[in-house]
C-alpha cells in the first residue's frame, strides 16, 4: 500500500513540476509590459511670443511612464496636427527611426492650450530618452506658438525635458533654443516582470504539499 501510494504521489509531483516548467518557458519569452498607474501631467508655459510650424524636444523618463496625449499652444485657425516620436532623441532630418503617432485636425486658439486627439500610448522606461516632433502640415496653417529660451526648467520628478527647438515643416530651418508651449499627459506606469518564475518558486512547495495529501 505504501509503495502504491508513494508512486501515486510521485506521479502527482512530476505532473505538477511539468506544468511548472512549461509556465516558466512560456513566461520567459514574454516581453516586459507597462500597465497604467496614476495619471499625471507636465505643463511648460503658454507665454508664446514666437511661432513656427513645429517644435522638437527631448523627453527623458526618470521613472517608467506611458505618454498618453499632448496639448499644444497653436495660433488661431485650422491645423493638421502631427505627432512624431523617435527613440534616442530627435534629429532634424528625415530618419527611419521617426514614428508617426498620428494626425488630427484641430482648431487652434491663440493664448489657449488645445488637446491634440492623438493617442500616443508610448512607454518610456526609466533612463530612456525619446525625441518628439509636434507640428502642423506647413503652408498657411496656424503655427505652433512657442517661447524663446531653454525648456529644461520645466522638468519634474517623472520627466526631464531638454533641447527644444522650433522648425519649419517638415525638416527645414531650425530656431534654438525655443520652449515648446504645451502639456504632456502621461501615466506613471508599472512594469510587470519579464518572467513569473519568482511567483511560482514561492508557491511551488505549497502546490506539491497539496498534491500529496
Amino acid at each position: 500500500m505504501r509503495l502504491q501510494e508513494l508512486k501515486r504521489n510521485l506521479g502527482k509531483i512530476f505532473s505538477t513540476l511539468g506544468v511548472f516548467a512549461l509556465l516558466i518557458i512560456i513566461s520567459a519569452g514574454m516581453p516586459s509590459k507597462a500597465v497604467a498607474g496614476s495619471m499625471s501631467s507636465l505643463t511648460t508655459t503658454s507665454a508664446g511670443g514666437n511661432a513656427q510650424d513645429g517644435n522638437m524636444f527631448n523627453v527623458t523618463a526618470l521613472k517608467p511612464v506611458i505618454i498618453k496625449r499632448f496639448s499644444g499652444h497653436f495660433g488661431t485657425g485650422a491645423v493638421t496636427a502631427r505627432i512624431y516620436y523617435r527613440p534616442g532623441g530627435y534629429v532634424t532630418t528625415t530618419d527611419p527611426l521617426w514614428v508617426l503617432a498620428g494626425t488630427a485636425s484641430i482648431t487652434g486658439v491663440n493664448g489657449e492650450f488645445v488637446e491634440i486627439p492623438i493617442d500616443v500610448n508610448l512607454t518610456i522606461n526609466a533612463g530612456e530618452t525619446y525625441g518628439f516632433y509636434i507640428t502642423n502640415a506647413g503652408g498657411t496653417e496656424a503655427n505652433i506658438n512657442y517661447t524663446n529660451g531653454d525648456i529644461e526648467g520645466y522638468s519634474n520628478s517623472d520627466l526631464s525635458l531638454a533641447s527644444s527647438i522650433g522648425i519649419v515643416y517638415p525638416f527645414g530651418a531650425t530656431y534654438s533654443p525655443r520652449i515648446w508651449n504645451g502639456i504632456i499627459l502621461y501615466d506613471e506606469s508599472v512594469i510587470l516582470p519579464r518572467s513569473l518564475l519568482n511567483f511560482f518558486l514561492v508557491h511551488m512547495l505549497d502546490i506539491i504539499k497539496e498534491e500529496i495529501r
